[in-house]
């Protein structure tokens, strides 16, 4: 069996089944204003809130007890508390399509949202799952898809705001809405992917020319580099190392790289391991730098140390019901905040992953 971390090496050409086949993730939708958005055939209902009710270590891992509130229909099961607080539609606290990119204050108590369909970023308060307000994803006049959120130290918010070919930038927006700067107009290119590391080190993926730049909050280009990867990377993590961490998803793995572009580490854990991936998604980093990988075709979460280690699956189907998760954010206050393919909504896991 091969070593789970692989120190930089050539891209494997050996590829598992893309679970994204059947509903059309490699193709482009043309019906849609900005190029280069991708499509997911499939329905749309309702946005939820998840939110743990109580809290058990039990054999080393924690459980918890759940309910679902599906389509108003009350289910009941194991392991969390889901709590309906949207639905599909244009008013306030609703979402027009699935929600692909959010963060959180650094409190933890507001949600940050992108509702792409309805051209808005989206405040939630968490405590009582009511809207804040919402503000319109435009600046002079300037209309975006905004496909990237990140909270600054300062409290004002970083979008990736995608446009036509030579518009996409990079928008710094105060939290009530209010235009601050943007920047990187021409030199960013298409940008699918963005991050921001501890040190507001804003970094973005140009999707066209397969590169990769960093750059500071006022917008000083700080470098650029190709990482040398086949497919569209859709989306990017950091370390608070200011590490850039990139999920190869054609290649099932994930790969960890100096803000000067040099790979420090592959993760592709054997097949048959127990833990390789099959096409992974979104990752993110917790309070003490473990990598948490949304594996998207096995159905849960895994978490790696930040030297690339295996530690445990932290979310799975069995155990909470995921099904195809793909974007993840994990708070300094030990949340776990996830959404999945199939459905429109937000799960909060309320349990510090530095218990693993």
């Amino acid at each position: 069996m091969e070593d789970e971390v692989a120190y930089y090496s050539a891209v494997s050409s050996d590829h598992e089944e893309d679970p994204y086949s059947e509903i059309g993730l490699n193709s482009v939708a043309s019906g849609m204003p900005i190029d280069g958005y991708v499509e997911y055939n499939y329905e749309v209902a309702y946005c939820l809130y998840v939110k743990f009710a109580t809290r058990a270590e039990i054999l080393g891992k924690l459980t918890f007890c759940m309910y679902f509130y599906h389509c108003g229909r009350q289910v009941s099961t194991s392991h969390c508390l889901l709590i309906h607080v949207g639905r599909k539609g244009r008013g306030p606290g609703q979402f027009g399509g699935w929600i692909q990119h959010f963060t959180v204050s650094h409190d933890g108590k507001t949600l940050y949202a992108c509702d792409v369909f309805n051209k808005r970023i989206q405040l939630i308060d968490l405590a009582n799952r009511k809207p804040i307000h919402a503000f319109p994803s435009n600046m002079a006049g300037f209309k975006f898809q905004a496909r990237g959120i990140s909270v600054l130290r300062n409290g004002n918010l970083c979008i990736n705001c995608v446009g036509f070919d030579g518009t996409s930038r990079i928008g710094i927006f105060t939290p009530e809405g209010r235009v601050v700067s943007n920047f990187g107009q021409g030199t960013i290119g298409s940008s699918c992917a963005m991050t921001v590391d501890s040190m507001d080190r804003i970094t973005v993926m140009d999707r066209r020319r397969m590169q990769i730049t960093t750059c500071s909050r006022d917008g000083k280009i700080l470098g650029t580099f190709h990482p040398q990867i086949q497919g569209d990377v859709l989306r990017l993590g950091s370390d608070n190392r200011g590490r850039i961490i990139v999920p190869n998803h054609l290649d099932n793995s994930v790969i960890v790289f100096e803000p000067n572009g040099r790979a420090v580490y592959k993760i592709k854990p054997a097949y048959g391991s127990g833990h390789s991936f099959k096409y992974p998604g979104a990752v993110a980093c917790d309070a003490d730098d473990n990598i948490l990988v949304c594996d998207v075709g096995n159905h849960k979460v895994t978490q790696f140390s930040s030297e690339g280690v295996f530690r445990t699956t932290l979310l799975s189907q069995k155990q909470h019901g995921l099904w195809r998760p793909h974007d993840i954010v994990a708070t300094p206050q030990g949340n776990v905040l996830l959404s999945e393919v199939s459905q429109t909504y937000i799960k909060i896991f309320c349990f510090s992953a530095r218990r693993y």
